[in-house]
């Protein structure tokens, strides 16, 4: 579809940053870069390239690029809370956690309905040890969509560096129910059941990780 439209009219910026949106999805990362730049070629001020281009170089480990994209798609569009949020991430990854939180919180001012922000505070909040404050913003998340994965699988392991283990085994509970597939999930849960001194139950957990795992090495 955007194929064709390129073909047709090639200014189009929108048509190239959409494709590479798809690109990305279909697991080719080169080809979603090389349309996003060709999206900022014909249109520098098509802030949503810059955003879509900053969030592979945050996946090629390109933090401090990916920095610049963000706060180039801001400048041209203060509005674009996704921006805010991904500036965030990156920022996070090297460790400039006071900027992350800046940033998060101005994502989730400008998009309060969106619990991704939240989450992302809340995982920063937990690197700085404010396991308190993550668990605030975990349970935030969750009020806005009470099936977010993350949430209750981040609120659950805060719950654990807390020593509240029946919280978390609640959360690792609610987490394995919505998505039974990730094995991180079973090992922290059975980490959680050798806590409350439930071995049995521990040990079917750590079988289920490491019968997971597997299959995900067979991959």
């Amino acid at each position: 579809l955007w194929t064709d439209v390129i073909e047709k009219n090639p200014n189009i910026a929108l048509a190239f940053n959409n494709r590479g949106l798809a690109k990305k999805e279909l697991g080719d990362p080169d080809g979603a870069l090389k349309d996003y730049n060709s999206a900022i070629a014909v249109d520098s001020g098509y802030s949503y390239g810059y955003n879509n281009r900053g969030n592979i170089k945050i996946e090629r480990e390109k933090y401090d690029d990916a920095i610049t994209d963000f706060t180039k798609s801001i400048e041209l569009n203060p509005a674009n809370y996704s921006a805010y949020n991904n500036r965030g991430r990156a920022r996070n990854y090297i460790n400039d956690y006071r900027g992350a939180i800046a940033d998060f919180s101005r994502a989730c001012k400008l998009n309060p309905k969106d619990p991704a922000p939240f989450v992302n505070r809340g995982l920063t909040k937990e690197a700085l040890k404010d396991y308190t404050g993550a668990v605030s913003e975990f349970s935030t998340a969750l009020r806005i969509d009470p099936d977010f994965y993350q949430a209750y699988y981040n609120r659950g392991k805060a719950y654990y560096v807390q020593e509240n283990y029946q919280k978390a085994l609640a959360d690792f509970n609610a987490a394995i129910e919505i998505k039974a597939s990730d094995h991180n999930v079973f090992v922290l849960r059975g980490d959680t059941k050798m806590k409350l001194r439930d071995f049995k139950g521990a040990i079917d957990d750590y079988k289920t990780a490491i019968s997971y795992g597997n299959e995900l090495s067979q991959v």
